[in-house]
C-alpha cells in the first residue's frame, strides 16, 4: 500500500474515532442540561435510546464527509502537512458541523434559557474540534521526524546551478525538504551538497539515474533564456518549481508551494483549491446523471436519426488523451462518414465534405458532443475543462508550445473557455492560438467561472454558432 493511501486511511479512521467520542462528550453535556422531566435522570438509558444511537453513528459520518469535501483526503495529500493547515482546517469543518447539527439536531432541544443554546453551540464545536485536532497534530509531528529520512522524500533535479548562484542553491537545498523534496542532482557547472553533479546537457540522464518527482529552476542573469528554458522543461511530465524573485519578473498568477526562508513557485500544479476540486467534481456526477436520465429519449432519437442517415454506427468512439495523460474513449454521435480518415488524423472545416448531412447539423448546434455525459460521469471528462485532443495532435502543439501539457493537470471538458472564445480549430495552428485560453482558464479555475462557461456554451448552442 503506498504511504499516501496508507496515511488517507488512517487521517479518516481516526477522524471517525475522534469525532464519535467528541459527540458522546456532547451527549453528556446536553443530558445535564435538558429538563429531566423530558429525558429522566438516567444518563446510561438516555444513551442508548433509538435517536441519540442514530446520532452517534450518523454524526461521525457527516463528519468525515465534510472533511472529504475539504480536501482532507484528496489523493494529491501531502504526507507532511503543516500546523496550521490541519488546525484551519480542522476548526472550518467542525464549526460547519456544528452549524449543521445545530440547526437539524439541536434546535428543537427543550433549552430553558435561550443563552444555554449559543453556550451549547460553542461546547459542541470545542469537542468537535479538540479531539480531531489533537490526534492529527501528533501525525504531523510524527510526519515531520520522517524529513531526516531520504526514503520518505520524493528526488529533485536543480538546474541552472553554477558558482555564481550556489549560496542560492544550497539554501534552496535546505528547505524543499519541506515540501518532501531532497535534492539528488544537479546540472550545470556547480552543485549543492550531497546532489550528484551532471552535466549541463545530461538532464534526461539524471532524470533516469535519480527517478526525479520534481525540477528546480535556479535563474542565471538572461531572465529571457531563464524562461524559454523553462518552457522546454514542460514536456517532461514533472513538477517544475523556480523561487519567487525570479518568476515574479514575468507578472504572473503563481502558487507558492511553501513559506519557508526560500519558497517556491509551483509552476506545474493547477491553482485549484481542494474544496473547489471536490466541488467540480460532484457538480460533474450530479448533472451528468440527471442530463443521461432527462436526455435519454433525446439519445434515442438521435441514435435513429444518425442511423437513417447514413451507413455506419450511431456512436463515435475516437481514443483522446485525457486528465494526466491517461487516453480514454471519448464518445460522440457520429456526424462523419465511416472512414473519414484514410490517411491518418486531419482536422475538420467547415465546408468539410466529410461531415454527412446530419452532421452539419449535429455539429453546429453540438448536440453530437451530447454523449459525453458518459465520459464526465465515468470520471474521464469534466463539464468545463479544456478540450481533449489526439496524441498525434498533442505531440504536434507540443513541438510548438511545450506548456500544452499543462492542460493534462485537470480533466478535460466538454465544453472550454477557448471553445466559447474561439470555437473548433481548424488546424494546428488555431489548436495553438486557442490553448492561451485553456491555459488561462487552469489559472483560475473556480465554480463561478464554469458556470460563465456553462451560461456562454448554452447561448452558442442556442444560436447555432457551433461551426
Amino acid at each position: 500500500m503506498k504511504l499516501s493511501t496508507r496515511q488517507r486511511l488512517v487521517y479518516i479512521t481516526s477522524d471517525v474515532a475522534t469525532t464519535a467520542v467528541g459527540w458522546l462528550c456532547f451527549n453528556m453535556v446536553r443530558f445535564v442540561t435538558l429538563p429531566q422531566q423530558s429525558i429522566g435522570n438516567d444518563l446510561s438509558a438516555w444513551l442508548r435510546t433509538p435517536q441519540v444511537m442514530i446520532g452517534q453513528f450518523v454524526v461521525p459520518l457527516v463528519m468525515v464527509c465534510l472533511f472529504a469535501l475539504s480536501g482532507s483526503y484528496n489523493h494529491g495529500l501531502r504526507v507532511f502537512r503543516s500546523r496550521l493547515d490541519c488546525t484551519l482546517n480542522t476548526f472550518g469543518v467542525a464549526f460547519v458541523g456544528m452549524l449543521g447539527i445545530f440547526f437539524t439536531t439541536l434546535l428543537n432541544d427543550n433549552v430553558p434559557e435561550r443563552l444555554a443554546n449559543y453556550e451549547l453551540m460553542l461546547i459542541l464545536l470545542t469537542l468537535l474540534t479538540i479531539p480531531t485536532l489533537i490526534v492529527r497534530l501528533i501525525y504531523v509531528a510524527l510526519n515531520t521526524r520522517r524529513l531526516s529520512d531520504p526514503a520518505y522524500l520524493r528526488p529533485a533535479v536543480i538546474l541552472g546551478v553554477n558558482h555564481t548562484n550556489l549560496g542560492k542553491a544550497e539554501r534552496l537545498s535546505g528547505s524543499v525538504a519541506a515540501m518532501g523534496l531532497r535534492i539528488a542532482a544537479a546540472t550545470g557547472s556547480a552543485a549543492p551538497a550531497g546532489a550528484e553533479l551532471y552535466g549541463a546537457d545530461a538532464l534526461d540522464k539524471a532524470i533516469s539515474d535519480t527517478g526525479a518527482k520534481a525540477l528546480i529552476v535556479v535563474p542565471g542573469d538572461d531572465i529571457g533564456a531563464t524562461a524559454r528554458f523553462i518552457e522546454s522543461l514542460y514536456c517532461k511530465g514533472l513538477s517544475i518549481f523556480v523561487p519567487p524573485d525570479f518568476y515574479s519578473m514575468l507578472a504572473m498568477k503563481t502558487r507558492l508551494a511553501n513559506i519557508r526562508p526560500e519558497p517556491l513557485v509551483d509552476l506545474t500544479t493547477p491553482n485549484i483549491s481542494d474544496f473547489t476540486r471536490n466541488m467540480k467534481r460532484i457538480s460533474d456526477i450530479a448533472a451528468s446523471a440527471v442530463a443521461l436520465v432527462l436526455l435519454a429519449p433525446v439519445y434515442a432519437v438521435m441514435a435513429l436519426a444518425v442511423k437513417l442517415d447514413s451507413p455506419g454506427p450511431a456512436f463515435y468512439r475516437q481514443e483522446r488523451v485525457g486528465y494526466h495523460k491517461r487516453p480514454f474513449k471519448i464518445v460522440k454521435f457520429r456526424s462523419m462518414k465511416v472512414g473519414a480518415e484514410p490517411d491518418g488524423p486531419a482536422l475538420s472545416a467547415p465546408d468539410d465534405d466529410r461531415v454527412t448531412r446530419l452532421g452539419h447539423f449535429l455539429r453546429k448546434y453540438r448536440i453530437d458532443e451530447l454523449p459525453q455525459f458518459w465520459n464526465v460521469l465515468k470520471g474521464e471528462m469534466s463539464l468545463v475543462g479544456p478540450r481533449p485532443e489526439r496524441a498525434f495532435f498533442v505531440e504536434k502543439i507540443m513541438e510548438r508550445h511545450p506548456s500544452y501539457t499543462l492542460i493534462h493537470q485537470v480533466r478535460p471538458g466538454i465544453t472550454s473557455w477557448g471553445m466559447v472564445k474561439y470555437g473548433y480549430a481548424a488546424n494546428v495552428d488555431q489548436m495553438v492560438e486557442r490553448l492561451a485560453y485553456d491555459l488561462v482558464y487552469i489559472d483560475n479555475v473556480g465554480l463561478s467561472v464554469d458556470l460563465k462557461i456553462l451560461l456562454h456554451t448554452v447561448s452558442t448552442v442556442l444560436t447555432g454558432k457551433g461551426l
